[in-house]
């Protein structure tokens, strides 16, 4: 019992970690506001609660500006493209769901599988910036690569998406303040084996390999 409460022990190991994935958090709603930068926002969220709370390596603010700060410029520009996609295709999907034409069905089709693209460069993007050193394009073509390739994985971190969504539209308070953290946290056990597919041998065997890059 001594040993659990001790400081290096299970409950402030916890504590630790789950007061780190607060701070991240907030921080994350902080850089979010704008909206266009939520590609920034979840790169870095990403990035730090992996290297911060999962491997207890850095610092959490620090390692969030300095990654928020080293992705603005690639993050924004994706971030805004995806917002704009996101309104002219809620439009676009209002107006052709009222079409009764074999058109407007197969348009409604078109238009919901260029949505779930859309979310699934939501997922992917962020993620891929965070640890891949890549010109947008190059980024772009592996997130879509990605995205495709690894179905089942990308299903699995689609429910988790839509479910860590719905608990904040559910109870926004207090969810909103740590779901984000939380829901990055376990979907990088499932991500970061998707990515050493794309490291290389050295840096795979290097039990370091994340935070080295």
């Amino acid at each position: 019992m001594k040993k659990l409460f001790k400081y290096d022990g299970l409950f402030y190991r916890f504590m630790n970690k789950f007061g780190n994935l607060i701070i991240l958090n907030l921080l994350f709603l902080l850089t979010s506001i704008p909206l266009i930068t939520i590609v920034s926002s979840l790169s870095a969220l990403y990035y730090a609660t992996v290297k911060t709370v999962r491997t207890e390596n850095g610092y959490p603010m620090r390692e969030y500006w300095e990654a928020f700060k080293r992705e603005i410029k690639k993050g924004l520009l994706m971030g805004t493209a995806l917002v704009v996609s996101a309104v002219v295709l809620y439009i676009d999907l209002l107006y052709v769901s009222q079409s009764p034409s074999l058109f407007g069905a197969l348009s409604y089709a078109v238009f919901i599988l260029l949505a779930i693209i859309c979310f699934g460069l939501l997922i992917y993007y962020p993620i891929v910036l965070s640890r891949f050193k890549l010109k947008t394009m190059e980024l772009l073509k592996l997130s879509l690569f990605m995205l495709f390739k690894h179905l089942p994985s990308t299903i699995l971190l689609f429910i988790i998406y839509i479910a860590a969504g719905l608990l904040i539209l559910l109870i926004p308070i207090p969810l909103a303040f740590i779901v984000p953290s939380i829901m990055l946290f376990f979907t990088s056990f499932i991500t970061e084996k998707i990515f050493k597919n794309y490291m290389s041998v050295d840096e795979n065997e290097d039990p370091k390999w994340y935070f080295e890059l």
